[in-house]
């Protein structure tokens, strides 16, 4: 596939920041082509000086802060070239950083994946080796914008919104959904591997894409398996679940801006809804970066609720389940069933259900004005329409 000008911009950005020993954070919307640019950063941070060592770490896939710790463990062991007892804990593994700092730069390539949390105590090992080592040890961070409005979701302790303001937001390098010169080549790309387009097919895909790489892929695949295709398919799963996880990255509060029709450009929220590229300048006036926002949005309205939009999908799966089995006790394990699916038994804790369950109840008032959540201890959750 070929390298857009954008994405190559973006990882010159990364190897210029790390050459200075600069931290340096990218996040974008969700399915915004992060893994792609991870595995070309990958490639090419290699041409970095000699005495740099970088260390990838790709987290996407961890979801409790023993997973993380065992990414980091491991990516040591490969990319140090150090041995490391399976015991070693962060502070072991701070006082190796920090000696072998002594002697060479060492680069830190994160890659988060769509998490809306990151571990504290990974978040706690860089923020001390940047104190102790700040001129032989930094940071390149690719991740989801979801990161940066998780902090307006939840109830965080004090230190975790302090180290992410400091470590994330201090350094933050928004990715956008691209210009048209870059979309084309986007749009290129997979036309090349799901089928040949008409030039006005692929004006059409540019124009509903908004820019946004995720969103082109699904549509070109729309595009080359019906033909005179000529508007997006809402129905189609793979389309609708990325609009879904776009409009889930964002809090209710802004939401709310998003689809208000009238922006007021010094308003906190719409200022950053035009930072993270959800919203785009037209003339005078602006508007969702792509038309579909507002057509999944009406659809979704079509749901008896109206309020439904505030859930995840995955909420939404949870409040499904409730509702049939309303007065009866259910276990957490079947809770962690429908939120994580097959892979639940790697992401289950205790930790993680209720972090879950405590965001589910803030909006449940939201969708079901007179339903609860009620804790059975050692026991569940009952829920009471």
């Amino acid at each position: 596939m070929q390298l857009t000008p954008y994405n190559q911009d973006i990882i010159n950005r990364a190897i210029k920041a790390a050459s200075i020993v600069d931290p340096i954070v990218f996040c974008g919307m969700f399915n915004d082509g992060h893994d792609f640019l991870y595995a070309n950063l990958v490639k090419q941070i290699a041409t970095i000086k000699s005495d740099f060592v970088p260390v990838f770490l790709d987290l996407s896939a961890c979801s409790t802060g023993k997973q993380t710790l065992d990414v980091l463990r491991t990516a040591t062991i490969e990319h140090l070239k150090q041995k490391i007892p399976d015991s070693a804990g962060y502070d072991d593994l701070k006082i190796l950083y920090r000696n072998i700092c002594t002697n060479k730069t060492i680069i830190l390539v994160l890659y988060t994946g769509q998490a809306a949390i990151v571990d504290k105590d990974l978040l706690l090992f860089i923020s001390r080796l940047r104190d102790l080592k700040r001129f032989s040890f930094s940071y390149i961070w690719l991740a989801c914008a979801r990161i940066v409005f998780s902090l307006h979701q939840h109830t965080n302790a004090i230190e975790y919104e302090e180290l992410l303001t400091k470590l994330f937001l201090q350094h933050i390098h928004p990715l956008m959904p691209r210009d048209e010169n870059n979309a084309m080549i986007i749009i290129n790309n997979n036309e090349n591997r799901y089928g040949k387009l008409t030039s006005a097919t692929k004006q059409v895909v540019l124009q509903l894409s908004g820019g946004h790489p995720g969103l082109i892929k699904t549509l070109v695949q729309q595009a080359s398996e019906k033909p005179g295709w000529k508007t997006a398919d809402l129905n189609d799963e793979r389309l609708s679940s990325k609009i879904n996880g776009i409009l889930d990255d964002l809090p209710d509060s802004y939401k709310k801006t998003l689809f208000a029709k009238s922006y007021t450009v010094n308003n906190p929220i719409t200022k950053s809804l035009i930072l993270y590229g959800y919203l785009k300048k037209s003339g005078t006036s602006y508007f969702p970066f792509t038309p579909l926002l507002d057509e999944y949005y009406t659809k979704i309205k079509i749901i008896p609720n109206v309020n439904m939009l505030v859930l995840s999908s995955i909420q939404r799966k949870v409040i499904d389940y409730l509702e049939t089995h309303a007065g009866v006790i259910i276990a957490k394990d079947v809770l962690a069933k429908i939120i994580w699916g097959e892979t639940w038994q790697d992401k289950y804790s205790d930790w993680a259900i209720d972090q879950f369950i405590s965001t589910f109840r803030d909006k449940l008032p939201i969708v079901r004005k007179s339903a609860k959540l009620i804790t059975k201890k050692g026991e569940g959750y009952i829920y009471i329409p």
